[in-house]
């Protein structure tokens, strides 16, 4: 006959004090710590939105309230002259920039003329950024026109310049001769000018 023993597998000692030890509360759950932080940034994310909305509207219906005012007080037809005006300060410093004056070549002119020399025409062409002159003139001899090109030489503002078609004239046996140069228009201005 075969003995049977009883017995388990399973402490009983044991067991009590496994689950004693668990089910004392001892340690905390991290799913629970993640979905708490979660929770917390979504209710202080959500409170700083309403309040920042309902700032926002705040500041919206003032600064209407006070458009309000200021388009009562000055009426809409003083709004749409000053947006004319602004307009037409624009379109003014647009042209003011463009501008250029031609009292530096004569300024040029009177400062580096010779006094034996003497332009009889003068003629103007504005070519984009560059402006073309030419003139004619009449000196007493040609020694003249030798000293007054070493003169105007000097000057590195004006570019190309050239006497041509020298001549002696037939009545008072003058030098007769044409010139040209070019200048760049930023020379022109009230900001920069040829004389300097």
């Amino acid at each position: 006959m075969v003995e049977v023993i009883k017995s388990s597998f399973i402490p009983k000692k044991e067991m009590k004090k496994k689950i004693s030890k668990r089910s004392g509360g001892g340690g905390v759950n991290i799913f629970f710590l993640i979905a708490l932080i979660i929770f917390l940034s979504t209710v202080i994310g959500a409170a700083g939105m309403f309040f920042w909305k309902s700032n926002l509207e705040k500041t919206i219906k003032n600064d209407t309230e006070q458009f309000k005012k200021i388009e009562e007080h000055y009426g809409i037809e003083t709004f749409r002259k000053l947006i004319y005006l602004d307009k037409r300060i624009k379109v003014a410093k647009d042209l003011l920039n463009k501008h250029y004056a031609i009292e530096p070549i004569f300024k040029f002119l009177e400062k580096n003329t010779i006094v034996d020399i003497v332009y009889t025409s003068m003629e103007l062409k504005e070519n984009g950024n560059v402006i073309e002159l030419k003139f004619s003139g009449v000196a007493i001899d040609f020694a003249d026109i030798v000293r007054q090109k070493d003169i105007y030489a000097l000057n590195p503002n004006i570019d190309e310049f050239m006497f041509s078609n020298i001549t002696r004239s037939k009545e008072n046996k003058s030098a007769v001769f044409d010139m040209s140069f070019k200048v760049d228009k930023k020379y022109l201005s009230s900001k920069k000018l040829l004389v300097e």
